[in-house]
Protein backbone atom coordinates (compact mmCIF):
# COMPACT_ATOMS: atom_id res chain seq x y z
CA UNK A 1 0.00 0.00 0.00
CA UNK A 2 1.08 2.92 -0.77
CA UNK A 3 1.80 5.77 1.77
CA UNK A 4 -0.26 8.69 1.87
CA UNK A 5 1.40 12.42 1.84
CA UNK A 6 0.49 15.15 3.48
CA UNK A 7 1.93 18.33 1.61
CA UNK A 8 2.18 21.39 3.41
CA UNK A 9 0.45 23.88 0.80
CA UNK A 10 3.31 26.28 1.39
CA UNK A 11 3.15 27.90 -2.14
CA UNK A 12 -0.04 29.33 -2.33
CA UNK A 13 1.29 31.65 -0.02
CA UNK A 14 4.93 31.82 0.09
CA UNK A 15 5.74 31.23 -3.40
CA UNK A 16 7.83 28.10 -2.66
CA UNK A 17 7.18 24.31 -1.89
CA UNK A 18 7.97 23.36 1.28
CA UNK A 19 8.69 20.10 3.20
CA UNK A 20 9.89 20.50 6.33
CA UNK A 21 6.96 20.98 9.01
CA UNK A 22 10.21 23.06 10.59
CA UNK A 23 10.85 25.25 7.93
CA UNK A 24 7.24 26.42 7.21
CA UNK A 25 7.26 27.28 10.82
CA UNK A 26 10.57 29.36 10.61
CA UNK A 27 8.99 31.31 7.03
CA UNK A 28 4.91 31.42 8.93
CA UNK A 29 6.48 33.65 11.48
CA UNK A 30 8.99 35.20 9.64
CA UNK A 31 5.79 36.58 7.30
CA UNK A 32 3.76 37.61 10.23
CA UNK A 33 3.99 38.13 13.87
CA UNK A 34 2.42 35.87 16.37
CA UNK A 35 0.34 39.12 17.56
CA UNK A 36 -0.77 39.73 14.18
CA UNK A 37 -2.29 36.40 13.47
CA UNK A 38 -4.00 35.89 16.92
CA UNK A 39 -5.49 39.53 16.39
CA UNK A 40 -6.75 39.00 12.77
CA UNK A 41 -7.76 35.15 13.49
CA UNK A 42 -9.95 36.84 16.06
CA UNK A 43 -11.45 39.65 14.10
CA UNK A 44 -12.39 37.32 11.14
CA UNK A 45 -13.88 34.86 13.93
CA UNK A 46 -16.08 37.53 15.09
CA UNK A 47 -16.89 38.92 11.55
CA UNK A 48 -18.04 34.94 10.76
CA UNK A 49 -20.41 35.10 13.46
CA UNK A 50 -21.80 38.99 13.22
CA UNK A 51 -21.00 40.37 9.42
CA UNK A 52 -21.82 43.81 11.33
CA UNK A 53 -18.19 43.57 13.35
CA UNK A 54 -15.62 44.75 10.82
CA UNK A 55 -12.69 43.18 10.19
CA UNK A 56 -9.44 45.33 9.05
CA UNK A 57 -7.93 43.56 6.52
CA UNK A 58 -8.94 43.20 2.58
CA UNK A 59 -10.21 39.84 0.99
CA UNK A 60 -7.39 38.93 -0.33
CA UNK A 61 -5.13 38.96 3.00
CA UNK A 62 -8.26 37.44 5.10
CA UNK A 63 -7.43 34.50 2.14
CA UNK A 64 -3.90 34.45 2.69
CA UNK A 65 -3.83 34.38 6.55
CA UNK A 66 -6.12 31.04 6.38
CA UNK A 67 -3.93 29.39 3.55
CA UNK A 68 -0.88 30.04 6.09
CA UNK A 69 -2.93 28.81 9.19
CA UNK A 70 -4.05 25.24 7.11
CA UNK A 71 -0.45 25.01 6.45
CA UNK A 72 0.54 25.42 9.70
CA UNK A 73 -2.20 22.88 11.13
CA UNK A 74 -0.74 20.30 8.46
CA UNK A 75 2.95 21.13 9.52
CA UNK A 76 1.93 20.09 13.13
CA UNK A 77 0.13 16.96 12.11
CA UNK A 78 3.09 16.12 10.03
CA UNK A 79 5.54 16.79 13.23
CA UNK A 80 2.55 14.33 15.34
CA UNK A 81 3.44 11.55 12.83
CA UNK A 82 6.40 11.69 13.51
CA UNK A 83 6.86 13.06 17.33
CA UNK A 84 9.12 10.60 18.77
CA UNK A 85 11.85 11.86 16.20
CA UNK A 86 10.99 15.97 17.16
CA UNK A 87 10.24 15.55 20.71
CA UNK A 88 12.26 17.86 23.26
CA UNK A 89 10.97 19.42 26.35
CA UNK A 90 13.04 22.43 27.79
CA UNK A 91 14.63 22.21 31.04
CA UNK A 92 12.71 24.52 33.72
CA UNK A 93 14.69 27.51 35.53
CA UNK A 94 13.34 31.21 36.95
CA UNK A 95 13.91 32.59 34.03
CA UNK A 96 11.99 30.27 32.02
CA UNK A 97 9.16 30.73 35.02
CA UNK A 98 9.49 34.51 34.42
CA UNK A 99 9.00 34.42 30.62
CA UNK A 100 6.45 31.74 30.99
CA UNK A 101 4.04 34.21 33.42
CA UNK A 102 4.19 36.82 30.30
CA UNK A 103 3.56 34.51 27.19
CA UNK A 104 0.91 31.95 29.14
CA UNK A 105 -2.14 32.55 27.03
CA UNK A 106 -4.01 29.80 28.48
CA UNK A 107 -0.75 27.11 28.31
CA UNK A 108 -0.48 25.00 31.50
CA UNK A 109 3.40 24.96 32.58
CA UNK A 110 4.42 21.81 31.58
CA UNK A 111 2.63 22.76 27.70
CA UNK A 112 5.11 25.69 28.03
CA UNK A 113 8.27 23.34 28.67
CA UNK A 114 7.19 20.96 26.12
CA UNK A 115 4.61 22.38 23.33
CA UNK A 116 4.95 18.88 21.81
CA UNK A 117 2.18 18.44 24.02
CA UNK A 118 -0.12 20.29 22.72
CA UNK A 119 0.30 19.16 18.83
CA UNK A 120 -0.70 15.64 20.85
CA UNK A 121 -3.79 16.92 23.10
CA UNK A 122 -4.97 19.36 19.88
CA UNK A 123 -5.13 16.11 17.41
CA UNK A 124 -6.32 13.51 20.74
CA UNK A 125 -9.17 16.42 21.23
CA UNK A 126 -9.71 16.63 17.20
CA UNK A 127 -9.69 14.85 14.07
CA UNK A 128 -7.16 16.88 11.61
CA UNK A 129 -9.95 16.94 9.13
CA UNK A 130 -12.36 18.42 11.61
CA UNK A 131 -10.20 20.97 12.11
CA UNK A 132 -9.14 21.49 8.65
CA UNK A 133 -13.30 21.89 7.84
CA UNK A 134 -14.00 24.31 11.05
CA UNK A 135 -11.18 26.80 9.68
CA UNK A 136 -12.58 26.41 5.78
CA UNK A 137 -16.17 27.10 7.58
CA UNK A 138 -14.37 30.20 9.32
CA UNK A 139 -13.00 31.11 6.24
CA UNK A 140 -16.61 30.97 3.93
CA UNK A 141 -18.71 32.67 6.24
CA UNK A 142 -16.25 35.28 6.51
CA UNK A 143 -15.07 36.14 3.03
CA UNK A 144 -18.94 34.95 2.10
CA UNK A 145 -22.14 36.74 2.72
CA UNK A 146 -24.62 33.82 4.56
CA UNK A 147 -27.71 34.44 6.52
CA UNK A 148 -27.18 32.09 9.23
CA UNK A 149 -23.91 31.52 11.74
CA UNK A 150 -21.26 28.86 11.50
CA UNK A 151 -21.86 26.45 13.29
CA UNK A 152 -20.91 26.83 16.81
CA UNK A 153 -18.84 23.89 17.01
CA UNK A 154 -15.48 25.92 15.47
CA UNK A 155 -15.14 27.63 18.72
CA UNK A 156 -13.24 24.42 20.28
CA UNK A 157 -11.30 24.54 16.59
CA UNK A 158 -10.74 28.03 17.10
CA UNK A 159 -9.56 27.26 20.62
CA UNK A 160 -7.18 24.75 19.19
CA UNK A 161 -5.75 26.77 16.42
CA UNK A 162 -4.80 29.26 18.74
CA UNK A 163 -2.99 26.70 21.11
CA UNK A 164 -1.34 25.36 18.11
CA UNK A 165 -0.16 28.76 17.12
CA UNK A 166 1.31 29.21 20.66
CA UNK A 167 2.95 25.94 20.15
CA UNK A 168 4.68 26.29 16.62
CA UNK A 169 5.37 29.60 17.88
CA UNK A 170 7.59 28.43 20.85
CA UNK A 171 8.82 25.70 18.15
CA UNK A 172 10.09 28.21 16.39
CA UNK A 173 11.98 30.48 19.30
CA UNK A 174 13.43 27.37 20.71
CA UNK A 175 14.21 24.61 17.89
CA UNK A 176 14.97 26.82 15.02
CA UNK A 177 16.86 30.04 17.05
CA UNK A 178 17.43 27.74 20.45
CA UNK A 179 16.26 30.84 22.16
CA UNK A 180 15.07 30.19 25.86
CA UNK A 181 11.69 32.14 25.35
Amino acid sequence: MKKEKLYLRAELWHGNKIKDPYKLIQVFFETESITKIKTNFNQLLKHAFDDKYEIYTNPFESLKFFTMTNSLIRACFKILKKIDKYERKSESNDVLHSKYLVYASGLTYEQYLNPYLIIKHVFNEQSFSQIELDLEDIMEHTLGSYGSCPSEDICISFININRLLDACWLIFNREIYDEDV
